[in-house]
């Protein structure tokens, strides 16, 4: 393991390789490394902890190994430069704040292992265009995309029927895409959306949902 603190505040680092013998990555480990430009991260790694890569404003691209089951808070929060991020087949879920903050973040993939969105997860992430949901999502926390304004589409497969499960408000989607021309909103075969959830929040900050389209076989 690499223990809690490790390398904080290593602003000199800048490349930097974990081998498969290490399990855990632990809390605030490498926060505030803010020169590290490379990441990789070797299969084997089963355990990221909360804030261990918080603020490494210049890491560009994030690949989690499908060995990787747990990723805590705020793990990659403040990652100005990241543009690209792989999910792990081996997560269920992403934990609060992730990815907050990570404003040059232009698109996210949330493959179907994920069934659950922390408090505040992708929120501030300005530059996100392009989002697909395809888990069954039955939690969304709250301001789980707050003012991602530079949302273009979302391409949604979850099947999801009732209420959603949540902490109480209904910013999930605010102000999402009301920098641009507004949002597609793709809605795959068999797709269905919880209620609530583009519900906008006592009337005002609607998301800008434009377009909306049904592929063939949608219920």
């Amino acid at each position: 393991a690499i223990e809690t603190s490790a390398f904080d505040g290593c602003t000199f680092l800048r490349q930097l390789h974990i081998p498969d013998s290490v399990e855990t990555i632990g809390e605030n480990s490498f926060q505030n490394c803010s020169g590290l430009t490379t990441l990789t991260l070797e299969n084997g790694i089963e355990t990221i902890e909360p804030m261990a890569f918080d603020y490494c404003t210049a890491l560009r691209e994030v690949v989690l190994p499908n060995s990787v089951t747990t990723v805590g808070g705020m793990a990659f929060r403040h990652c100005d430069s990241l543009t690209a991020v792989t999910i792990s087949t081996g997560m269920r879920g992403i934990a609060n704040a992730m990815f907050q903050y990570c404003g040059s973040l232009q698109s996210l993939t949330l493959p179907a292992n994920i069934v659950s969105i922390g408090n505040s997860a992708m929120s501030y992430c300005y530059s996100l265009e392009n989002l697909q949901i395809l888990g069954n999502i039955t939690l969304f926390g709250n301001s789980a995309f707050y003012d991602c304004q530079n949302l273009k589409s979302i391409y949604w497969a979850a099947n999801v029927t009732g209420n959603y499960q949540s902490g109480g408000d209904n910013y999930i989607f605010y102000n999402a895409g009301i920098s641009n021309n507004g949002i597609t909103l793709t809605m795959a075969p068999n797709a269905n959306l919880p209620v609530g959830v583009f519900m906008p929040y006592q009337n005002s900050n609607i998301p800008k949902i434009t377009t909306l389209i049904f592929e063939d076989g949608t219920i």
